[in-house]
């Protein structure tokens, strides 16, 4: 944002130092004319706020304050008794339906999501399961350090994300 900002603010100043020459020189004469570089100064200060302003009425947020954001490690719960798992060492070849399978077998599975890269599109190696809360200790007593694939898996309780 700060890319963007910086040449228009610059290119806005600008602008308004033109215009408070021009106006100046037009309104010296006028009790006001000496503070109209002031007043042109304040506006460009204004209008370098504008955009984060609309941008932030854009998005439903409200305007960010000096307020830290405090992490919390408290475990992800979803509506309706859902919790997610956090399960890290995935075999690269293993996909939703083989995972979810094998978390059915503990309990109720409601969704399997597994990161991909971005460029790539290869899995990364973890994701998150989304499961009964009530037995969040049972799917992590039984399945971390589980051999999947050859591989060792790591269950854990999935943390808040911060935005």
């Amino acid at each position: 944002m700060l890319s963007i900002r910086l040449p228009l603010a610059i290119i806005i100043t600008a602008i308004l130092a033109i215009g408070a020459f021009f106006a100046h020189s037009s309104f010296s004469s006028t009790s006001f004319g000496p503070y109209i570089a002031s007043i042109f100064v304040i506006l460009t200060f204004v209008l370098m706020a504008l955009p984060s302003m609309f941008a932030n009425m854009a998005n439903g947020s409200e305007p960010q304050t000096s307020q830290k954001r405090v992490k919390t490690k408290s475990s992800v719960t979803t509506a309706e008794g859902m919790a997610t798992l956090y399960v890290g060492n995935l075999p690269y070849k293993a996909n939703e339906e083989s995972i979810k399978s094998l978390f059915a077998a503990v309990g109720h599975v409601e969704s399997v999501r597994l990161m991909k890269d971005r460029k790539t599109g290869r899995r990364k190696g973890f994701g998150f399961v989304e499961v009964e809360a009530s037995k969040l200790d049972v799917f992590i007593d039984r399945l971390n350090d589980h051999e999947f694939m050859d591989r060792t898996i790591k269950v854990r309780t999935a943390k808040d994300k911060a935005s």
